[in-house]
């Protein structure tokens, strides 16, 4: 191309496009002041889990000079007692011989009951 010419393009309705170039551009930034908020909650998520880091060091530093101090005794740990499997109870018993239709009217009778009280 040689120089010296210019080429011009027609645009048509230039500030419905100039509106959404700003509208954009607008975008854009909001995205990234968002970005940047995120990235400043995550350099402090960091920040603080090194001084949490630091601070259970310390503690087990201090926990283990307690252990040494301490003097050394036998503790002898309880046995878990044996429980004795319960016996079914006369209820239990009654609620494995319904059946499915019997189970079913109960829960349609208690939907029932609870419409009626809405009313």
């Amino acid at each position: 191309m040689k120089e010296g010419h210019a080429f011009y393009a027609a645009i048509h309705e230039p500030r419905e496009l100039r509106k959404d170039v700003l509208l954009s551009q607008k975008s854009i930034l909001d995205s990234l002041k968002k970005y940047e908020h995120i990235r400043a909650i995550r350099a402090e998520k960091e920040m603080r889990a090194q001084e949490l880091r630091k601070m259970l060091a310390a503690v087990r530093l201090v926990v283990n000079q307690m252990k040494t101090m301490l003097p050394a005794s036998a503790v002898k740990s309880k046995l878990p007692e044996t429980r004795q499997a319960p016996t079914p109870s006369a209820k239990a018993e009654a609620r494995q011989r319904k059946t499915k239709l019997q189970i079913l009217e109960d829960e349609l009778a208690k939907i029932e009951g609870k419409l009626t009280s809405l009313e």
